[in-house]
């Protein structure tokens, strides 16, 4: 495990998102959300984002994704590329097109429209055969969705429509996808199910950068991890190190390795 100012261990795989020296405000410049962040996701690679409420995390995403200043973020330095390029002034439109996708926290879904229109309205802006393929990769890893295609969506379980908005973000036909608290307000079980969906995402070729509270839930899946700790980045190495660190695992998953709920101003030493 590093430490946010050492040089990280090499990591396999070609760079394909590198955040540089983030930060990010709101308000004018009054509430600073962001401090000097530094990420890096690379191809074939699950990345898990973790930090307590407060912490930054959700800016992030909304910086990497391009969805700053519709929240009235500012992007006060720093740049972000994806696939070697500069994309730190990219609308999102472009960022999309480019490959990058995101699940946002709360599903956000259309209720009143069906399982089958909510992915439609993920693939818009592809070409009709090509969605209608990718609508057949999501049934086929969730294939609950499939029977279920002509319910509105209202009407799904609270996994299931988790299931629903990560399958309308896969209808881009992403390379990176961003995964905004997937777990939140799911049982353990369904948390588990979704965490077994991140993997078989990843397997089928689609690098993921998962944001999460839940340390449990997130580091076995991942490979590499960041701590985001009063808005920068205070740990980060692979995620088997995070997870075997004793101080980690006492904060955030408790002495016996149960989770623990970890308050908002407890943050790292």
């Amino acid at each position: 495990m590093s430490e946010a100012n050492t040089v990280p261990p090499p990591r396999a795989g070609t760079e394909l998102l590198a955040v540089e020296r983030l930060s990010v405000s709101y308000s004018g410049g009054s509430i600073i959300a962001l401090e000097g962040v530094d990420l890096t996701v690379h191809e074939g690679e699950i990345v898990a984002l973790l930090g307590v409420n407060g912490a930054g995390k959700t800016t992030l995403l909304r910086a990497i994704s391009g969805l700053l200043g519709m929240h009235g973020g500012t992007l006060k330095g720093g740049s972000i590329s994806y696939g070697g390029r500069d994309i730190t002034g990219a609308p999102s439109w472009k960022r999309v097109g480019a490959g990058i996708s995101i699940s946002l926290e709360g599903r956000r879904i259309f209720a009143d429209l069906s399982v089958a229109d909510n992915l439609r309205a993920g693939g818009y802006t592809r070409p009709r055969a090509q969605a209608a393929r990718t609508m057949n990769e999501v049934y086929d890893l969730f294939p609950v969705l499939r029977k279920k295609r002509e319910l509105a969506a209202g009407l799904l379980s609270g996994g299931e429509q988790q299931m629903l908005a990560v399958g309308r973000a896969l209808m881009q036909g992403p390379r990176l996808l961003l995964l905004d608290e997937p777990s939140l307000g799911l049982a353990p079980l369904i948390v588990a199910q979704i965490m077994q969906m991140v993997t078989r995402i990843n397997e089928r070729g689609c690098s993921v950068l998962l944001i999460e509270q839940n340390v449990s839930t997130a580091l076995p899946v991942a490979d590499y991890a960041y701590v985001l700790e009063s808005r920068r980045v205070a740990h980060h190495g692979p995620a088997a190190e995070l997870m075997a660190d004793g101080r980690l695992r006492e904060l955030y998953l408790g002495s016996a390795g149960e989770p623990a709920t970890v308050p908002r101003e407890k943050v790292l030493p």
